[in-house]
């Protein structure tokens, strides 16, 4: 179990998703994921105008070729990514690809 922190909390969830990630299962849900996804985009995308999205690391499942094509098929779409300020607040900025990206510290 992960105790009563938040720390041991996020190590036990990394450490869970970095074996489903070698499990089996793994590209099949991910395709599912990405499936259901584009379901979304098709449906309920055509109502947004943005939409904030994280850049994987570790083991997490990529949805940028899935969001920009969202974003890509119609001039008034537009993406967003974080970037964490030193107080761990977030701020999001436009994104297209090919921007050059600045890591934080968080």
């Amino acid at each position: 179990m992960h105790g009563n922190s938040p720390k041991t909390l996020r190590q036990d969830l990394l450490k869970r998703r970095k074996e489903f990630a070698a499990g089996q299962n793994h590209a099949v849900m991910t395709e599912n994921l990405i499936a259901k996804l584009n379901q979304f985009l098709i449906g309920a995308g055509n109502s947004l105008q943005s939409i904030a999205l994280y850049w994987p690391i570790q083991d997490e499942v990529d949805l940028r070729p899935a969001l920009l094509a969202w974003a890509n098929s119609e001039s008034n779409r537009q993406l967003a990514l974080p970037f964490a300020r030193p107080d761990k607040h977030l701020d999001f900025y436009q994104w297209q690809e090919g921007d050059h990206l600045i890591p934080s510290q968080h």
